[in-house]
């Protein structure tokens, strides 16, 4: 648990302090008002409980004052209200704005502060479990704190209709989260508009967003209803949106701040009544000061963020998914198919540098090639020595710039060669991997793309494969002359 200590008392906020953390707990201290609010401003998504004054001498507000302001923001948030000479009135008051229990500084103990937070620490964990629950209906699975942390900002912020800005590395899920706010939402009866902006063609563009009258340009012949019209009293999510040109960021700051739109060829606005979601990987901040992103459309983006953290950051994550999606796949084909401890423990190993998506991606292919129902050591071992093989012949994939405030992650182990006892690792590929590709192939008659869709892998990667095994795709297909 993660706690802020909130008293103008310093040596009470430090004795407090030391008999929290000697529980196992983070502390923060802040001594006046401002600084209260400036860290729950800052560090509210982390910030587990507050321990309050009431009775801050200052000029401009006081304990209730402040517990009214986090009531804003984060309603949610456990707080316990600390003072001095409280009287019942004030007891009275701290409770309806929200506080958790009413202390009395002059009767506080050790024991009374670490029964309280212990109940606290038990209600925030139930609560959490039950979040993490729901939100793994929409794919979003984890038990990490950072997951935790997650999944109780996207509940909050789901109940609100403010406008979220998602950030965080390619793969780690961003379009699953806001998706699950939408479905948490108020708003969740009606449409949610998944808009890749990056691939909408300039031409194109403010036709495909706000839809055009007949006659608005060459080859319009009748009008038609643009993305943020349809997404009408639901939500829209702007995917990719640092990677949106200036010139048309432009054209998103009046829809976005006015909810109101007009077509191509039409003078009239149209009101629109939608929650705008948007998706990064990139620094916006930073794109700012290099003139690549108007701050115009970032504050209006950004009145509340989500932030992912990449996959190796939380790695006691990756069990979770692994397991989520088997018993997908399981559903999906009738199957039971499992990972053994020792698979899983060597997956829990890997940097994944692709995130979610390369973990559930390679997951995909082991549940496809490997027969059985058990996914061995061995089989993931194999798989995890083939894709380096392959992946050593291709340029190296770029890695995203880390978020402001990040560390360098340290790279995670390698993986363990083992002696395979049977046979050479040469026989092994050749009677697993290239066995599962012919009958692929045989069953898709030799086309390439459903072969790859099939083993979740890119076109690329089977075109790898077939020059490493020397298959020729041309003899599965059977008198079908379809390009592949």
């Amino acid at each position: 648990m993660y706690i802020l200590i909130a008293d103008d008392e310093i040596e009470f906020c430090d004795t407090i302090a030391t008999l929290l953390r000697s529980e196992g707990w983070e502390t923060t201290i802040a001594t006046s008002p401002p600084e209260v609010l400036q860290t729950i401003t800052t560090e509210g998504d982390h910030i587990h409980a507050v321990l309050l004054d009431l009775d801050f001498r200052h000029p401009e507000m006081n304990g209730l004052d402040i517990l009214q302001k986090i009531r804003r923001s984060y309603p949610t948030l456990p707080v316990l209200i600390l003072t001095g000479a409280g009287t019942i009135d004030t007891a009275v008051q701290a409770t309806r704005l929200g506080a958790m229990a009413f202390l009395q500084k002059s009767e506080l103990t050790p024991e009374k502060i670490r029964k309280e937070l212990y109940e606290i620490a038990e209600k925030v964990r139930q609560e959490n479990a039950e979040i993490l629950r729901q939100l793994a209906a929409f794919g979003v699975v984890g038990r990490s704190q950072a997951m935790q942390d997650v999944a109780r900002i996207i509940y909050l912020f789901a109940q609100t209709d403010l406008n979220i800005l998602i950030t965080g590395e390619t793969g780690t899920g961003k379009g699953l989260i806001a998706r699950a706010i939408h479905e948490l939402s108020p708003r969740r009866k009606h449409p949610f508009v998944h808009i890749d902006l990056p691939n909408i063609p300039r031409d194109l563009f403010q036709s495909e967003l706000f839809g055009h009258k007949k006659g608005a340009f060459t080859g319009a012949d009748r009008d038609k209803q643009g993305l943020f019209h349809k997404a009408d009293k639901g939500t829209i999510f702007l995917d990719e949106i640092g990677d949106l040109d200036p010139e048309r960021q432009a054209g998103l700051l009046i829809p976005i701040e006015q909810k109101r739109i007009h077509r191509l060829g039409d003078t009239n606005w149209i009101d629109i009544d939608v929650r705008f979601i948007a998706a990064t990987d990139k620094d916006l901040e930073a794109a700012i000061q290099r003139g690549e992103f108007r701050s115009q459309l970032y504050y209006r983006l950004n009145e509340a963020r989500i932030h992912l953290p990449p996959l190796r950051e939380r790695p006691e994550d990756i069990r979770p998914i692994v397991e989520y999606y088997v018993q997908q796949f399981n559903r999906q084909r009738n199957q039971e198919k499992f990972f053994e401890p020792a698979a899983l423990e060597l997956l829990e190993q890997q940097p994944w540098q692709g995130n979610v998506r390369e973990l559930v991606q390679f997951v995909k292919r082991c549940y496809e090639i490997f027969e059985g129902p058990a996914i061995r050591l061995s089989d993931v071992a194999l798989l995890l020595r083939q894709q380096s093989l392959l992946s050593s012949s291709s340029p190296p994939t770029p890695q995203p710039s880390p978020q402001p405030g990040t560390s360098t992650p340290t790279p995670s182990p390698q993986v363990p060669s083992e002696p395979e006892p049977d046979s050479t690792l040469s026989d092994t590929v050749q009677s697993v991997i290239k066995e599962k590709l012919e009958k692929l192939l045989e069953k898709h008659r030799g086309n390439i793309t459903k072969t790859a869709r099939a083993l979740g892998v890119s076109r690329e990667t089977v075109y790898q494969y077939l020059r490493k095994y020397n298959i020729d795709p041309n003899r599965y297909r059977k008198g079908n002359n379809k390009h592949s």
